[in-house]
């Protein structure tokens, strides 16, 4: 739907290690066209309209928010895995250019080659 605002959204609580304190976490990717929008937007401009629109759809009331952060990856869109090729020994790649552009299949990527790494090391 190209009137939807958010591609994407996840609850990050389930990643202990990551939250402080009695905190809850929301990471929010807009969609290609709201982005494509608000690209040269200052932030604060256009936060409220995704923060509003997450609160929607994970039925938070009145949610207070402690803070907010944009980061814009202007070239980075997959939807699906790249097969790489076939690595000397000892080198490992992860991130976004390897599987599809959302934050949990980055932060998988990296955990994945983590395991891999120290697997190699030991």
């Amino acid at each position: 739907d190209s009137t939807e605002l958010l591609a994407w959204s996840a609850c990050e609580n389930h990643k202990s290690e990551r939250i402080q304190g009695d905190m809850t976490v929301f990471v929010v990717q807009a969609s290609e066209a709201f982005s494509r929008t608000h690209l040269e937007e200052r932030p604060e401009n256009y936060i409220p309209k995704l923060k509003s629109r997450l609160e929607e759809i994970w039925k938070l009331k009145d949610a207070s928010c402690s803070a907010t952060f944009a980061h814009r990856w202007r070239f980075a869109r997959r939807e699906q895995e790249t097969p790489l090729p076939k690595f000397d020994s000892g080198l490992f790649v992860a991130g976004d250019s390897t599987v599809p552009s959302k934050i949990e299949s980055v932060w998988n990527s990296g955990k994945q080659v983590a395991c891999e790494v120290q697997a190699f090391l030991t």
